[in-house]
């Protein structure tokens, strides 16, 4: 992942929130009319479709992206300070709840910072690999 401006993390963030809670108004709004999801009890309904758990997985999803984020930062200063090119490599949360694919991806070499780590994970978003630098 690209080192990306907190300020851009957080406006995604917020624009996610805002979607689901906009997908979930027009679904109890007949026919998503612009005056119904003004109604109280519409947007009452709506955030009443908003489970703990949809919340948490936004919020858990917006922390792993300023993670990477910073950790990419970090490492493109450290390559900057070292002036030799360095080898990318995934690191694997290794715990019960890791699936097959990161497991056996730990320690793999990746292109860069910019690779998508979650592409092969079981969790999607949800991934929390990381990307690692080594001096070669």
């Amino acid at each position: 992942m690209k080192a990306q401006p907190v300020s851009t993390l957080a406006k995604l963030t917020v624009r996610k929130v805002f979607n689901r809670y906009q997908a979930a108004a027009r679904a109890i709004a007949e026919d998503g009319e612009p005056e119904k999801l003004a109604d109280p009890d519409v947007m009452s309904g709506a955030l009443h479709r908003y489970s703990d758990g949809l919340l948490k997985n936004i919020a858990r999803e917006a922390a792993n992206q300023a993670f990477q984020s910073g950790r990419a930062d970090g490492l493109q200063q450290v390559q900057k300070l070292h002036g030799k090119p360095l080898v990318w490599r995934r690191g694997s949360v290794l715990e019960d709840s890791t699936c097959s694919p990161c497991s056996d991806a730990d320690g793999s070499i990746i292109s860069g910072p910019d690779a998508d780590l979650s592409s092969i994970c079981d969790g999607g978003a949800l991934c929390r690999c990381i990307q690692y630098a080594e001096v070669e």
